[in-house]
């Protein structure tokens, strides 16, 4: 009989770090560089105070994460996956219609600045947060909802983006 003992430094996940606050951290400040809320928030307290995004970076993170991991996708979002993960969000409906989810794609994609290895047609990392700001104004500020950009995009993550990372983690 054979006794078998795991030794993780030495096995092929002996590299694998495990994600800290400082890494959650680290990664939000480098996705922050590069998201452009400044083109439709113009109040600087607001641009300054997208908490929800910074709060829920882990979960936000993850659902990018969970989306990407099909290799037709890897490692970006395409359009009608980004559709099809709204609508398993429940996101459409009241305030928010199909056309502004299209909308949204395609002004988080516009680029005045090309930069490499990133298409106009998917989203990256940080594009995924923006195109949530972009929804949670939509749905949630423009109509009044809520009274500023930053409370709308919290609502939006805490009402549908959320309770459905348990559900979608299940389906695949």
């Amino acid at each position: 009989k054979e006794i078998r003992n795991f030794n993780r430094p030495k096995s092929v996940f002996g590299p694998f770090t495990f994600t800290t606050q400082k890494l959650i951290d680290k990664g939000f400040e480098k996705d922050a560089q590069y998201i452009k809320t400044h083109k439709f928030i113009k109040d600087s307290n607001e641009l300054a105070a997208i908490i929800g995004l910074k709060e829920n970076y882990r979960e936000l993170k993850d659902q990018f994460q969970i989306q990407i991991a099909t290799p037709k996708n890897y490692p970006v979002i395409g359009w009608l996956d980004y559709v099809n993960t709204c609508n398993q969000w429940g996101i459409v409906g009241e305030g928010l219609t199909g056309a502004d989810i299209d909308r949204t794609f395609i002004a988080t994609n516009f680029e005045e600045v090309d930069l490499e290895n990133n298409d106009d047609k998917s989203l990256c990392r940080y594009e995924f947060l923006e195109i949530i700001s972009r929804l949670g104004k939509i749905k949630y500020f423009d109509t009044g909802v809520c009274p500023d950009i930053p409370k709308a995009t919290e609502k939006l993550i805490v009402d549908f983006i959320l309770p459905s990372l348990g559900q979608m983690k299940m389906a695949w």
